[in-house]
């Protein structure tokens, strides 16, 4: 949730492109790129738990598989 929306570019660039990209990396592969293209790509952070739902996971799944995801 930390990545969606103002949070983003609050971030410093040198941190915040590569957290997306790490975590991007984990969401493709926990619900596969469809799901990511599909339901998670377009949401912003009012409608991200329905996005993950409809991608089949949770918000919380999804955290889950960043935070241990290689590289992190």
């Amino acid at each position: 949730m930390s990545l969606l929306g103002r949070d983003f570019f609050r971030l410093p660039e040198r941190d915040s492109y590569p957290l997306a990209g790490l975590f991007l990396e984990a969401a493709i592969d926990k619900v596969g790129i469809e799901a990511v293209r599909d339901h998670l790509y377009p949401a912003n952070a009012a409608t991200w738990n329905d996005a993950c739902r409809r991608a089949g996971t949770s918000a919380e799944e999804l955290e889950k598989a960043f935070e241990g995801f290689p590289g992190d």
